[in-house]
């Protein structure tokens, strides 16, 4: 059983690696912003609930860059202390993206009331 496996395997990589291994991408690149100096998080989730991504950066400060839908982001700052960790979450329960955030010996949280 062992060897019609191996044998079925390899039968078809050689007859159809065209069918196995063509799926093609590619990945663009967008800068969102070019201030974020030092970027040591970044994640993304719909923080103002208009459903489309939104990106959240952790550096010298908390930043929020706001997506209009249309890849053109306004920059928000939710916080003046440098970031090492940042995510968004609905910690509250009240349907909307919250905001945590780490920085050195601190953790904070960032109630979204949108």
């Amino acid at each position: 059983m062992k060897h019609v496996l191996i044998s079925f395997l390899l039968f078809t990589t050689v007859i159809f690696p065209t069918r196995i291994f063509s799926h093609h991408y590619s990945i663009i690149a967008h800068t969102i912003s070019d201030s974020a100096h030092e970027a040591r998080s970044v994640s993304a989730a719909d923080i103002d609930g208009d459903g489309d991504m939104d990106v959240l950066a952790g550096h010298n400060n908390i930043a929020w860059y706001e997506n209009d839908g249309s890849e053109s982001f306004t920059t928000h700052t939710i916080s003046t202390s440098a970031a090492s960790s940042v995510y968004a979450v609905d910690l509250d329960g009240d349907g909307d993206m919250d905001v945590v955030g780490s920085s050195a010996g601190s953790v904070g949280w960032y109630e979204n009331d949108g």
